[in-house]
């Protein structure tokens, strides 16, 4: 019998799932409304990317075993602290003043735990996961344009994807005198989600800038360098779709990032002399294209860019009211539940609890994921959380991983869905478990 369980069809099935990511279709298991409205975070349900983890998780433990997987001593401290963190989770339910949601949250981060366990100890192909996820992000900078331009998306089941116009209460918009302007959502439930998916593509798009190596005599012909072509259309395509989701905090962390990047890029044309030497190296040239496509997409949106950070706009002024808002609670409640917690996926229902006349659109997880994470699971949730992430830090050498990590951490200071929702939980794990190449810390030129 032909063996099914190789390298190859290993990380054509996490591919799969890379690609999917975006893909919100689900089955409502368990639906509970406050007022007749809808609530998110009491209702359970299951995802097609949930049934496609599981599968994988599934294929990837007899993969592991058939090929002899050796759990090395860094496997051993990293399934050592994903145990901690699920056991303070578990602890977490019997606090929880609804248990159900409790336990059903617990199962989703247990199997993403496994998730990011299995890719932690078997070899995945890193082009391969690049290009997928940059021709993944790509088709939702498409979707993000076509909805900035038509101003409305339609409803679509079979997807996951809702209506949103921008006349309609609870959508996502910005306002100013240009009236109210609705925000790309792509296929995700929220533009802040579109956003950071798109500011990972961007980050792969412009390390694969960077480690493109020309042919020598390519300069010298009429050949077309097709990949080099390819990926500006990406960037271009990804860059618009991110400004068009107006997330403050993914054009912030890729402002940061493309600076970075290019200091880096002109640090390595110093070093070789090429500017003493009136040399322009193929790769800044096309930094250089990369600059103009974001002036010449920013310029003429600034006024709807301007919008986001003008402290005297009412939807601005809303959102950090929610926010300062969110602070209070938080200080309020953690005196009483910093040891326990309220228990995971519960602190809008233990806010419930402390006011019923709170409303669906008044109950929303602090935008924090820190804070959120010690207000449900205790200080040794939050411990064995901050422990995660600094062995994540330590051991993977990898910076095409780290960058795009450090960028998710950094978006976890001003949301939430990184811990409350299932996209969010997976690309967490998903970049915690992975390590990449393994053979280099920094691109060589």
């Amino acid at each position: 019998m032909k063996n099914i369980f190789t390298t190859k069809i290993f990380n054509i099935l996490f591919l799969i799932i890379v690609v999917l990511l975006p893909i919100q279709t689900r089955y409502f298991l368990m639906i509970q409304n406050i007022n007749n409205n809808f609530f998110e975070y009491g209702s359970i349900s299951l995802y097609v990317i949930d049934i496609l983890i599981i599968f994988f998780i599934a294929y990837g433990i007899i993969y592991s075993i058939k090929n002899k997987t050796i759990i090395d001593k860094k496997s051993k401290i990293f399934i050592l602290l994903l145990s901690l963190f699920n056991i303070s989770i578990f602890i977490s339910i019997f606090f929880a003043p609804d248990k159900t949601v409790a336990v059903y949250n617990f199962i989703k981060i247990l199997i993403f735990s496994s998730f990011s366990f299995i890719i932690f100890i078997n070899k995945i192909k890193m082009e391969w996961f690049i290009s997928s996820f940059i021709l993944s992000s790509s088709i939702q900078g498409f979707i993000s344009i076509y909805q900035f331009i038509m101003q409305s998306i339609s409803a679509n089941k079979y997807i996951g994807v809702s209506e949103q116009l921008p006349f309609n209460l609870g959508t996502y918009v910005i306002e100013g005198g240009f009236g109210r302007i609705l925000k790309s959502y792509g296929l995700f439930p929220h533009p802040n989600m579109l956003g950071l998916f798109l500011l990972i593509g961007l980050i792969f798009i412009l390390f694969k800038i960077l480690e493109h190596k020309k042919e020598k005599n390519l300069l010298e012909t009429s050949r077309i360098d097709f990949k080099m072509i390819y990926l500006i259309y990406a960037f271009g395509i990804n860059f618009i779709g991110l400004i068009f989701t107006f997330s403050r905090t993914a054009i912030f962390i890729f402002i940061i990032s493309f600076i970075l990047f290019l200091m880096y890029e002109i640090f390595i044309h110093i070093k070789n002399k090429d500017i003493i030497n009136k040399k322009i190296n193929y790769n800044l040239s096309i930094f250089i294209v990369l600059i103009f496509i974001i002036l010449s997409t920013s310029l003429p949106a600034s006024d709807l860019l301007a919008s986001r950070t003008d402290v005297n706009n009412r939807l601005v002024t809303k959102s950090t009211n929610e926010r300062l808002g969110q602070l209070k609670d938080f200080k309020n409640y953690i005196e009483q539940k910093y040891l326990t917690g309220v228990g995971i996926g519960n602190y809008t229902i233990y806010k419930y609890n402390q006011n019923k006349n709170l409303n669906t659109w008044d109950l929303q997880p602090i935008h924090d994921i820190y804070l959120l994470i010690f207000l449900e699971t205790g200080i040794f949730g939050l411990l064995a959380f901050i422990g995660l992430i600094i062995f994540k830090l330590i051991v993977n050498k990898e910076v095409k991983i780290m960058i795009p990590f450090i960028a998710i951490l950094l978006f976890g200071i001003l949301d939430h869905f990184i811990i409350t929702l299932t996209f969010g939980l997976i690309i967490f794990f998903l970049f915690l478990g992975i390590e990449g190449d393994k053979t280099k810390y920094m691109i060589e030129y």
